[in-house]
């Protein structure tokens, strides 16, 4: 493409123009989509730019629009015109004379440590990305994966992931590679893999492809496990957990579906947890085919079979020498017998 631009604005074809703030262009290239286009809308009607008409015009979410108006605030060209409430001035207890005691200082809760990077503006994230080659190809990498370019927000974001959480940004950029890759790229979710990365102390190359490999196979477990349980929803984080296990495990598919299986004869009704017993106990037996269940199972009931019929044997019999006794005991003598 030739560096010239052979383009120039058709001033005929305008009916009239509005001031663009120089801060607009300065910071554009972190601005996403959404919020150039909201800042337009808010430059071109001014005060009669309201949510409604942005939503109505864009067809953006609120939560899009709030987050389009928070970059250029935060940038300071843009301020709210909401008047804050007036806090009402403290009304004058009556104090009751106490007797002095000595008070002891009260232990103050630990107060959870935040990361300052939460808290960056977009000016702040702008340097960030001008004096850090690795937040930058970050920033790039992850917007060429999620085919989208990031806003504010997810930019701070990514940022406390590598400042607080300390996960390089290579690794990184491979998880967000697998949320990509199994349709969960909420910045939330990224997030909370980040957590359990770093409170695995997965901070490597090879630690994260290694988790990955069994993320992806817990993925599987969990679709094939919701698709064969008739399931039309996602797993709860409970019923997440339980396969999670199962599939650290090496269960299959067929062992949980036949686990499901005895769950609903032994209750009438899927349990999680129920099947999990289950499953413990073919483990603990070591037991990893069907087979190898069912004939574990004709064992047990045979076993139970054989208990219960000694069991019955022994309420009916009798002690032949108690009998006999008893017999000798209540037998009629004959006048013969008695000399």
């Amino acid at each position: 493409m030739n560096s010239e631009i052979k383009f120039k604005v058709n001033w005929d074809s305008v009916s009239g123009v509005f001031a663009v703030p120089n801060e607009a262009v300065d910071y554009i290239k972190l601005a996403n989509e959404a919020a150039v286009k909201v800042l337009l809308l808010l430059l071109r009607y001014g005060k009669d730019c309201t949510a409604a008409r942005i939503k109505n015009l864009l067809g953006y979410s609120e939560e899009t629009i709030e987050d389009a108006l928070s970059y250029w605030e935060q940038l300071g060209m843009i301020v709210s015109t909401e008047k804050p409430k007036p806090t009402p001035a403290p009304q004058p207890e009556k104090v009751r004379e106490q007797p002095k005691q000595e008070e002891k200082p009260k232990e103050l809760p630990e107060q959870p440590k935040l990361s300052p990077t939460r808290t960056l503006t977009p000016k702040e994230i702008a340097e960030r990305i001008e004096s850090s080659q690795e937040i930058s190809f970050l920033f790039s990498s992850a917007e060429a994966c999620l085919g989208r370019m990031l806003n504010h927000t997810e930019h701070r974001s990514l940022i406390w992931i590598v400042d607080f959480l300390g996960l390089p940004p290579d690794v990184v950029l491979m998880l967000i590679e697998y949320c990509k890759s199994i349709n969960k790229t909420s910045m939330r979710y990224i997030e909370t893999i980040a957590v359990s990365w770093q409170e695995k102390s997965i901070y490597t190359h090879e630690a994260a492809a290694a988790e990955i490999e069994n993320m992806a196979k817990s993925h599987t477990l969990s679709c094939q496990v919701a698709s064969k349980l008739g399931l039309n929803r996602s797993l709860i984080s409970k019923e997440q957990n339980f396969v999670n296990e199962w599939s650290a495990r090496g269960i299959t598919i067929e062992l949980i579906t036949y686990a499901y299986e005895k769950t609903v004869e032994a209750i009438g009704k899927l349990s999680f947890a129920y099947m999990n017993k289950i499953i413990l106990t073919w483990l603990e037996n070591g037991l990893k085919t069907i087979e190898e269940i069912d004939e574990f199972d004709a064992g047990k009931k045979k076993e139970l079979s054989s208990q219960q019929a000694q069991k019955e044997k022994e309420s009916h019999s009798y002690d032949l020498d108690m009998f006999d006794a008893f017999a000798l005991e209540h037998t009629p003598k004959l006048k013969g017998d008695e000399e």
